[in-house]
């Protein structure tokens, strides 16, 4: 962007920057003249990493790749996207499944990614050029879920047929159907020694299977609702479990006991994740919040709100520096753990498909009724095709005569914009109103 548009991009980051920024307060005096009303912006910086937008329906999981420079998501748009989280870019989309992508998984060795989908498949492919290498194909049901074993040499896919499934990811041969579960299989999770198979069901078991033999080995029961996923610690000593009582519950896998249950969200708890030092747990629910647990006490140490829509699966980093959640709000967000900041804070409070100019005064006019403009206490007419201004917002611009003059950070990109004059109203997707006037 800067070999390409550096006036622009420094015009931008001037006035879009917060106004007790170290860059706002050294340039200050560089602000171009011909920007002559600033919108109004935040005091100091978001705590916000990185807002991954793409996906056209609801964001279903989220994995890390090993080294914690790739990210994949899957979407009931039909697709898979890997993503740098450094950056935020969308690097591949995967396309092939016929059917909405629940569930998204990296092998160990970092070479294959497994999806699992509701047309009844699930796909290998190959992270580093997005190319598909296997259609395993066998399920009776829609895919809930995939599981890579450690050592590399099992993939375990969960479905609504009731069954588990074991294959090979080299060759995509079937190698077992684990069955038992009276009910929808709704995940499955490989112990990092690669020794158990655990599979969680509709049933509200858990069942813990050999899966070199096939043989079940424990139920563990008493559980008050369907059991959405399971996880073991990276020391195998514990497995965390996500139901839709709004618990998440613990148990001893040496045992067999429940430890803890945790309680606090008021909704189905959808996910939940191990830090790899085994000192953190965080839980996604359908009430909008990703929380994050003490292991030990079992105390809730932080809620993380922003997602305005039920939260599918949360991910942490293998270097455990981010923490990464899906929502049906079509987002991915990423969150400090180790503070708990909120990463992202955009609230869109009413759904805005046009956005006028009133002749009524300081209002604009919307689908949904007139907002008060306080900032801009002019009288104005409504837009005449005929008006002076020959700038316009086209796309991440403001551009005149076809010349890119000012470059639009990704949150001011508006939902819908009008201009009166020299005078812009861009709505953004925040639900933030702001205004830019030019000379």
């Amino acid at each position: 962007m800067i070999d390409t548009a550096p006036l622009q991009l420094y015009s931008s980051a001037i006035i879009f920057a917060p106004e007790t920024s170290i860059i706002r307060h050294m340039f200050k005096d560089q602000i171009p003249k011909w920007i002559r009303r600033l919108p109004k912006m935040h005091s100091t910086w978001s705590p916000e990493l990185q807002k991954l937008e793409g996906h056209t329906n609801w964001v279903a999981a989220v994995a890390f790749f090993h080294n914690s420079q790739l990210l994949a998501s899957a979407s009931w748009d039909k697709t898979v996207r890997l993503w740098n989280p450094a950056t935020g870019e969308e690097l591949q989309k995967l396309e092939g499944h016929t059917g909405p992508i629940n569930a998204v998984a990296f092998s160990h060795d970092s070479q294959l990614l497994a999806s699992a989908s509701w047309d009844e498949t699930v796909r290998l492919w190959n992270p580093a050029t997005g190319e598909e290498l296997q259609k395993l194909k066998g399920h009776t049901g829609l895919v809930n879920a995939v599981a890579f074993s450690h050592n590399g040499q099992l993939l375990a896919s969960a479905s609504w047929d009731k069954t588990v499934r074991l294959w090979n990811p080299v060759t995509g041969e079937e190698l077992q159907k684990l069955e038992g579960h009276t009910n929808w299989v709704t995940a499955v999770a490989f112990s990092h020694d690669s020794q158990l198979l655990a599979s969680a069901s509709r049933d509200e078991t858990v069942r813990l299977w050999n899966p070199a033999t096939g043989v079940g080995l424990r139920r563990l029961e008493g559980h008050t609702g369907l059991v959405n996923t399971v996880v073991f610690s990276h020391d195998g000593q514990l497995l965390a479990l996500a139901l839709w009582d709004k618990t998440v519950r613990l148990w001893n896998l040496a045992t067999g006991e429940e430890l803890q249950k945790l309680e606090g969200h008021t909704d189905w708890v959808n996910a939940v994740a191990f830090s790899h030092d085994g000192q953190l747990l965080a839980s996604a629910s359908w009430d909008e919040t990703v929380r994050l647990w003490n292991l030990v006490t079992g105390e809730e140490l932080q809620r993380l709100e922003g997602h305005t829509g039920p939260v599918n699966a949360v991910a942490f980093s293998h270097d455990g520096q981010l923490l990464a959640s899906a929502s049906r709000d079509k987002t991915v967000r990423l969150w400090n753990p180790v503070t708990g900041e909120e990463l992202q804070k955009f609230e869109v409070n009413v759904t805005v498909e046009m956005i006028s100019f009133s002749a009524k005064g300081p209002f604009l006019e919307t689908n949904k009724g007139l907002l008060k403009v306080e900032c801009y206490t002019t009288p104005v007419s409504l837009l005449q095709t005929d008006t002076i201004t020959k700038i316009f917002v086209k796309k991440h611009w403001f551009t005149r005569d076809l010349e890119n003059l000012l470059w639009l950070p990704p949150e001011y990109r508006p939902i819908r914009s009008a201009f009166q004059n020299n005078v812009f109203a861009l709505w953004c997707p925040s639900g933030i109103l702001t205004f830019v006037e030019f000379r």
